[in-house]
């Protein structure tokens, strides 16, 4: 009789053992999740999404706006920002909203963000909330106050390796407007061609509110009527061209012209890329430095 017990015991033991590793493995997938395959949205996504979930995007073009909803969440994109965009155009409002106590744990990284046309922060708007913000494009959006993006009543965000391009505000702030003691941090990031039909076609800080920006690494060129508006602190490193940089195909040493020492480089990487993630010489992107790539690098020849 014990024996039996035993043995009919056993018979459901191996499903609640098998039941429990599947609850393990079904778990650990639910803090990732896909769009589109998962969801169609990254809204969708981040609606269902728990927090410490990792929300991983396709290429491709978004058509909508977006809510942190407070999650502490990492939002990211698959294949950078140059393949992954947010459009808001035509939607109204701020592309992307922070504004339920997001912290740093809220990271956004990897998009384009543009078509915001909001009140405050066309391309992105803090309310009390202090996300991070990794190589994220804030071009073509427009707002009345912080064309790219608002912060207010103390919201802290950090942005890392971000391009703000051509972004527009009607009063303050063409890119970045900063109210009610709220302290940006910008670090390695680029502020070209954005304007304010006020002050601060880059950067506004509001007088008298103990707000601030810090900024290292940074390059502000061709931003109007001015860079930087209010209290700021320079971290060092920072560039005030008087024009942008332009980006010459087949400038491989990075000096602003194509010559001998360019060509090189790409002599001496021709072939097949070791790594074709760090193959600067590849200029066609086929994996391969050959004749096609020789024949961009010559016609851009500037020395």
């Amino acid at each position: 009789m014990i024996n039996n017990l035993l043995q009919f015991n056993h018979r459901f033991l191996l499903p609640a053992t098998f039941l429990a590793a599947l609850s393990f493995d079904v778990a650990a997938r639910a803090s990732e999740i896909h769009v589109p395959q998962d969801h169609p949205t990254i809204q969708q996504a981040i609606d269902v999404a728990a927090d410490n979930s990792e929300i991983i995007v396709a290429p491709g073009m978004y058509e909508e706006t977006i809510d942190f909803l407070g999650k502490s969440i990492h939002l990211q994109s698959s294949d950078g920002p140059e393949e992954t965009v947010i459009d808001a155009s035509g939607l109204g409002g701020s592309v992307v909203t922070a504004e339920n106590g997001e912290g740093p744990d809220t990271i956004l990284e990897g998009f384009t963000i543009t078509g915001g046309d909001a009140g405050s922060g066309g391309g992105m708007y803090n309310f009390a909330a202090s996300p991070t913000v990794v190589n994220v494009i804030f071009a073509d959006n427009s707002a009345t106050n912080g064309g790219a993006v608002a912060n207010e009543s103390g919201a802290e965000p950090v942005f890392q390796n971000c391009v703000f391009e051509n972004n527009s505000a009607s009063n303050d702030g063409g890119a970045l407007h900063n109210i009610f003691f709220s302290t940006a941090t910008v670090e390695d990031s680029l502020f070209a061609g954005n304007t304010s039909s006020s002050t601060g076609g880059a950067v506004w800080n509001s007088p008298g509110t103990l707000c601030n920006t810090h900024v290292s690494g940074t390059t502000f060129c061709e931003n109007s009527p001015d860079d930087i508006s209010g209290t700021w602190h320079d971290g060092g490193g920072n560039d005030f061209p008087e024009t942008c940089p332009v980006d010459i195909p087949g400038d491989l040493t990075g000096d602003g012209q194509v010559g001998g020492a360019d060509l090189g480089i790409l002599l001496s990487q021709w072939g097949e890329c070791a790594d074709p993630d760090d193959c600067p010489a590849d200029l066609t992107g086929s994996g391969t430095v050959g004749g096609a790539d020789l024949g961009i690098l010559l016609s851009n020849w500037t020395t």
